[in-house]
């Protein structure tokens, strides 16, 4: 299979719309330079048409941006006839499109997206020409898309923004507790077009089926696109440490889409979490042929290892114990939010710097939060390699979500693509249904959590697509959730927020008896050199109003000088503080996972 690709330089204008900027309309209009990946709003940085949007509070001046629809285009150019090519499929992929809008290639429809975790595929053999060729994407305003929804289905009880639950669209865009709101819009990742003869390899697992001391059960399941009738060859080769210890040829019939080979591995090498073994990763090379001719080829890495969730019944309650190869893990980790608020900004060289820190503090365990993205596959590939074992939520987050068919159809589609894309890392230790949505819903309401909206996503659908499509480890239902309370301290897992959002000093910490804590947490500011970059020099005091406006914490600063004058004495300095106020923090944070590692394995995770 080859590709070619459509990434680089792109153009993109707004449509004519009233919240267009009077001084800058008449430039918003006409086709200007766009960079892709990226967003709307990077490319509006980029010809100096909006300020940086995290300095001062530029944010608010930007609320404009996705109220508008922006209209991307790329022209390019073949050397040859498509429709006289030896190739049996021409496919155009968008790996992310945000969010909603349609697609036309040389002026001809060819299809619609409404969900940016997603990869989008259209077939336009018919449709290229030899010469110059053009791709648009329209993209739908998200905010008014969101509303319209909202509009007629009806509104939820959601925190924050009401219509982001209406769209397949990472919720803190539209704003959180530790976000701006800047909803953005774009081809946040790559796009090309892929010419495919006879196959191609659409996906790869390998499957850990059981370990004795002597030898590892595997079976490899390989998912092939067949465009033709006539046989065709596979090649399986593992290797371990670059010496191949398994190969195996295979003739794929008329009728095979899908391929599932059992194979032995003697003497395994397993894969551990940091602080308890190696992280062992083998490699697999699998290969397409016919009569000689190399048609797709793929390199995989894969772990064994295996990973079940205790729950037994003690004198507290109920245990929660990840056990890794039959061995209990006590898990040490942080949330993990989205590294940029624009992501395509965000490079391999900034997930190696923030996960090799996670590894030397000897994290084990990050926490793939529901409110943001399924990260890049660097990031679980890197993952992988350090031993950081993760909690993969699903995307939703605080709010009840929709059930009418297009949603649900819109979220399995999503479920599906996205554990089979995810499930062959190692590191990926459970799949969860969201963040706080169920908690929420029982603290506002009294109700049971299963008349919650969007109860059914949760309970049912996602649990039936992890069953179906992995089934190697756990399915939890949310973060947190619990038998008779989704906050429960005697069993399942536990968000501990008294301390800090509800104004309790940190040294509660010691009465909380939970079992497994999966979100915790005690805010300072960041270092005076962040700061900088972002305030003015006479605005850099906690008495600015821009200060206040970076902390989106409700009563943030007020509560930084609460907890500080309980444990340090206040000064005028503004960094002086800044420093009391991040060892405030790192006393906090101390005191909490010395407590909970105190009760090892009464409670047998802390992840801040």
């Amino acid at each position: 299979m080859k590709k070619f690709n459509l990434t680089g330089e792109w153009e993109f204008k707004a449509n004519p719309n009233s919240f267009l900027p009077k001084d800058i309309e008449t430039k918003l209009l006409n086709w200007n330079k766009a960079n892709v990946p990226g967003t709307v709003h990077l490319d509006l940085m980029a010809n100096g048409f909006i300020p940086d949007p995290y300095f001062e509070t530029n944010e608010l001046n930007l609320q404009w941006i996705d109220k508008v629809d922006w209209i991307y285009r790329k022209k390019f150019t073949i050397d040859f006839d498509p429709l006289k090519s030896e190739f049996d499929s021409i496919k155009i992929v968008f790996e992310g499109l945000d969010t909603i809008g349609d697609v036309k290639v040389n002026g001809q429809y060819i299809g619609s997206f409404d969900n940016m975790f997603v990869e989008y595929t259209f077939e336009v053999k018919e449709i290229l020409k030899p010469g110059e060729n053009e791709i648009e994407i329209y993209f739908k305003s998200p905010t008014f898309a969101g509303k319209a929804l909202e509009s007629k289905y009806g509104k939820l009880p959601v925190e924050l923004a009401s219509h982001r639950v209406y769209l397949r669209k990472a919720q803190y865009s539209f704003g959180w507790d530790w976000a701006p709101t800047l909803t953005t819009s774009g081809i946040w990742k790559p796009v090309y077009l892929e010419f495919i003869k006879c196959a191609k390899i659409k996906n790869v697992w390998f499957k850990t089926i059981s370990i004795s001391d002597s030898k590892a059960q595997i079976a490899t399941e390989i998912e092939i696109e067949k465009l033709t009738d006539e046989d065709i060859e596979l090649s399986l080769e593992i290797f371990f440490e670059n010496e191949k210890i398994y190969e195996r040829n295979f003739t794929q019939r008329k009728g095979d889409r899908v391929r599932v080979h059992r194979f032995e591995i003697n003497s395994p090498n397993l894969w551990y979490p940091n602080g308890f073994g190696k992280p062992t990763l083998y490699k697999a090379q699998i290969k397409l042929l016919k009569n000689g001719e190399t048609l797709d080829e793929t390199v995989k890495k894969f772990g064994i290892r295996t990973v079940q969730l205790i729950q037994e019944k003690d004198e507290d309650g109920e245990s929660f114990i990840f056990e890794i190869n039959g061995e209990k893990i006590f898990c040490k980790g942080a949330n993990w939010i989205p590294a940029d608020c624009f992501l395509p900004r965000v490079k391999k060289e900034n997930y190696d710097v923030l996960l090799e820190m996670a590894k030397e503090a000897n994290l084990n365990i990050l926490r793939v939060w529901g409110g943001g993205i399924y990260e890049d596959e660097y990031f679980y590939e890197k993952c992988d390699e350090l031993g950081i074992m993760i909690w993969q939520d699903f995307m939703f987050a605080c709010a009840g979500y929709p059930e009418f068919d297009d949603f649900a159809e819109n979220v399995k589609n999503e479920a599906i693509q996205i554990v089979k894309k995810l499930r062959n890392h190692p590191s990926i230790v459970i799949w969860c249904g969201n963040n706080e949505n169920e908690w929420i819903w029982v603290d506002k309401t009294g109700k049971h959590p299963d008349e919650m909206p969007g109860a059914k996503i949760f309970k049912e659908l996602l649990k039936q697509i992890c069953q179906e499509y992995d089934g190697t480890r756990p399915y939890w239902r949310s973060s947190p959730w619990g038998k008779n309370y989704p906050n429960s301290e005697t069993d399942g897992n536990h968000h501990q927020w008294k301390v800090w959002s509800q104004w309790v000093d940190y040294k509660n910490y010691e009465n909380v008896k939970a079992r497994f804590v999966t979100e915790f947490g005690f805010q300072s500011p960041p270092h005076p050199e962040t700061l900088n970059e972002v305030l003015k020099p006479e605005n850099r005091n906690f008495n600015s109003f821009s200060i206040q406006h970076h902390n989106k914490q409700e009563d943030g600063i007020p509560r930084l000088f609460r907890f500080l004058t309980a444990h340090h004495k206040i000064t005028s300095d503004f960094d002086d503080l800044i420093y009391k106020m991040q060892l405030n923090q790192a006393e906090a944070i101390k005191f909490a996972v010395e407590n909970w590692r105190i009760r090892k394995f009464k409670t047998a995770g802390t992840i801040f």
